[in-house]
């Protein structure tokens, strides 16, 4: 039988470029940790209690994974200069640069097709609708074949590069090939709070901005700030309420009395808090069309940008527009608009709360990465984070993003992977080496997996594989390994 033969498709990378043309008889190739894989200092990530940058995370640090809960940064690279950038762009007019070995974990248009026709709904269409086959001589077992629940594969998607995905960026029709899943709502605790949320968001809402007062023609919202604990008092004015005494003081003691804005500790407090803040906004100053698009119009430019980011931290994919607000046909302000659509009950009042409803397309569950741009190269840097899925959040939108897979990383998994090989990692010094290579190692390695020598600094696997450790205190130090045989 002939044997067959499998062509591979090599592209090299523009520094494998050099290697392949230089005339040099030895050449050492070096890097800091992490190889790349990096986004822009100025790349805004969050953190449990606020806000962040790439630039400024400190290992031990908490950001945000894609399930919306705190994961502490393990590893962090010092700042790379003359990366590869690229600037990637998502259909809500999310944009983060990052250079062209960045991971990020997508789904193609082809994975998205598969998880829409695995989704239940579709696969109970499909059995109605299927004509019954086979019951001959064994309508016992066709009754069981027809009532047997298959559990289709799930669809996982895959890790690609920036670079990967600015190759593939179209489908043969044109059309986004690349998706990212939208994060999940943030998980954090329960906060003590000086005002009941849904007060405050009514308030910031309709109310007046320095005063304890607020504006409002619904009596099922009057009631209902009774209910909770607040109870309005009719003014002279039409439609005006005055709040309780000591309502003034809350609003001054956390800063919004004449400078209305989320305060920071609504901003990260609870799921539920937080929605109860969102709920209270929407039913003053939000409207639910019947298709279920919820849009909060406001005047205010930095508390419009607030409610974008409590939208963010409650999963919703949310999108934030400046147009002029307009009174008889003439302009008087500039005016934010903030929606989304989703079946979160982002209002509370009966009358809006009906319109709300799940969005029949996948456009809210997703992230479609529309343009991948090769722009001037900036200092980048990356960092490793600890939960299982290797992801963090980073950008304004908190767009899940992969960790970088440092160098004890790929090294652990070659010697798993590969009975009998020779990994060594190298660091510049050996206090270097001892620190963010053997400490964090040793840390990691399941108990009983191999054993460490610490005379000679090299971790023996079960199954013959060595990964040593060693460090390149002078320039000279890298002659000590010509001609040494390493698999990593």
């Amino acid at each position: 039988m002939a044997k067959k033969i499998i062509k591979y498709k090599y592209k090299p990378h523009p520094r494998q470029l050099v290697a392949h043309q230089t005339n040099v008889d030895e050449m050492l190739y070096g890097g800091s940790a992490g190889g790349g894989k990096a986004l822009a200092l100025d790349t805004p990530v969050p953190t449990p209690t606020g806000w962040a940058t790439m630039g400024e995370i400190k290992v031990g640090d908490m950001v945000l994974d894609a399930d919306g809960k705190p994961t502490r940064v393990t590893n962090a690279t010092s700042v790379m200069l003359n990366h590869e950038c690229y600037k990637v762009t998502f259909d809500d007019g999310a944009i983060i640069v990052a250079d062209a070995e960045h991971l990020w974990h997508t789904y193609t248009a082809k994975d998205v097709t598969a998880m829409r026709n695995r989704s239940p709904e579709v696969q109970a269409k499909r059995r109605a609708t299927r004509e019954k086959r086979g019951t001959g001589k064994r309508p016992d077992l066709a009754r069981a074949n027809s009532n047997r629940q298959h559990v289709p594969a799930p669809v996982t998607g895959g890790i690609r590069t920036t670079r990967e995905i600015l190759d593939t960026l179209h489908t043969a029709r044109g059309a986004a090939n690349h998706t990212i899943q939208v994060a999940a709502p943030l998980e954090l605790p329960t906060a003590a709070l000086p005002i009941e949320p849904y007060v405050l968001g009514a308030w910031l809402g309709d109310g007046s901005t320095r005063d304890a007062a607020i504006t409002s023609a619904d009596p099922w919202l009057i009631d209902e700030l009774a209910r909770l604990g607040e109870t309005p008092t009719k003014m002279s004015s039409l439609y005006g309420y005055g709040l309780p005494g000591g309502f003034l003081q809350k609003i001054r003691a956390v800063g919004v009395a004449g400078n209305k804005h989320i305060p920071a500790q609504y901003m990260r407090a609870s799921f539920e808090q937080r929605l109860h803040l969102m709920q209270g906004i929407v039913d003053t100053d939000g409207h639910v069309a019947a298709d279920g698009k919820v849009e909060v119009s406001l005047c205010h430019e930095h508390l419009s940008n607030d409610v974008f980011d409590l939208a963010i931290s409650l999963g919703l994919k949310a999108t934030i527009r400046e147009s002029d607000a307009k009174l008889n046909g003439r302009v008087v302000n500039r005016k934010w608009s903030v929606g989304w659509t989703s079946s979160l009950p982002t209002a509370r009042m009966p009358r809006k709360a009906v319109n709300i409803k799940e969005s029949t397309t996948r456009v809210t569950k997703f992230r479609y990465i529309k343009s991948v741009e090769l722009v001037e190269s900036v200092p980048v840097r990356c960092i490793e984070v600890d939960n299982p899925a290797h992801m963090f959040l980073a950008g304004r939108q908190m767009v899940p993003t992969h960790n970088s897979r440092f160098a004890r990383a790929e090294a652990v998994l070659t010697c798993l992977q590969y009975p009998g090989a020779r990994v060594v990692i190298f660091r510049r010094t050996f206090a270097d080496m001892r620190r963010a290579v053997q400490n964090e190692l040793l840390k990691e390695m399941p108990q009983g997996l191999g054993s460490y020598n610490k005379s000679d600094h090299q971790y023996t696997f079960p199954n013959g594989s060595v990964l040593e450790l060693a460090h390149l205190q002078h320039e000279s130090d890298v002659h000590k390994y010509q001609g040494s045989e390493y698999t990593l």
